[in-house]
């Protein structure tokens, strides 16, 4: 759906078919947010990466997923069975899309 053609996205999820990726922030804690690049692959995986070393910095288990939804003109949330990830970014309705679209096929 999305490939970032820039330097950032090189070397990052060589295992699957990269279907939407970007930046996005991620909410840690009331007061902190950390930057991240956030790559859903066909496999599905959602994996998060460092947007300085391109490490891999965590992913989200979609077998867990109970919900993707918009919240706010800004943001979007996963709500799994242990967690609920916030996210913002510019366009939160096409990467909720993307995650259902890849999630629940």
């Amino acid at each position: 759906m999305h490939n970032s053609s820039d330097e950032e996205g090189k070397g990052i999820s060589d295992e699957g078919k990269i279907f939407i990726e970007g930046k996005v922030q991620i909410k840690q804690n009331i007061f902190m947010h950390q930057n991240r690049r956030l790559v859903v692959t066909i496999e599905p995986k959602i994996q998060l990466y460092s947007l300085k070393t391109k490490e891999e910095k965590g992913d989200i288990d979609v077998k867990t997923i109970h919900c993707v939804k918009t919240i706010k003109s800004n943001g979007f949330v996963i709500e799994t069975s242990k967690k609920t990830y916030e996210f913002t970014v510019d366009n939160p309705d096409t990467w909720v899309s993307a995650i259902r679209k890849v999630v629940y096929k």
